[in-house]
């Protein structure tokens, strides 16, 4: 695994991609001193995963799968929340009185 920083990476980012998709290197790419990504080739981990490359290589394919699930479980179940208070919301309107009566016109 070879480590690469950000302002590398910017100036060489066609090499490094070259060698990661022809050599099979991996990269750590650090921001400020720390592991901010990892770029590693597709074939390893199976998948792309698009995940700011925090988990890319680090995690294993089932492990991504069930990331996935996890995330459209978490997905479904908030995108159920917004709908419930949106009617919610919608119904609580309906029932207001129009603000300023009708001396604000």
């Amino acid at each position: 695994m070879e480590t690469t920083n950000i302002r590398e990476l910017k100036a060489r980012t066609s090499a490094i991609l070259r060698r990661v998709r022809e050599e099979g290197v991996a990269y750590d790419v650090t921001h400020r001193g720390k592991l901010g990504a990892r770029i590693v080739p597709a074939e390893e981990t199976g998948r792309i995963v698009d995940l700011e490359g925090t988990w890319a290589g680090v995690l294993s394919p089932e492990q991504v799968e069930q990331l996935d699930r996890a995330v459209d479980e978490v997905k479904a179940e908030v995108e159920e929340q917004l709908e419930r208070m949106a009617r919610e919301i919608g119904k609580e309107m309906e029932l207001e009185p129009p603000r300023g009566g009708e001396d604000a016109r």
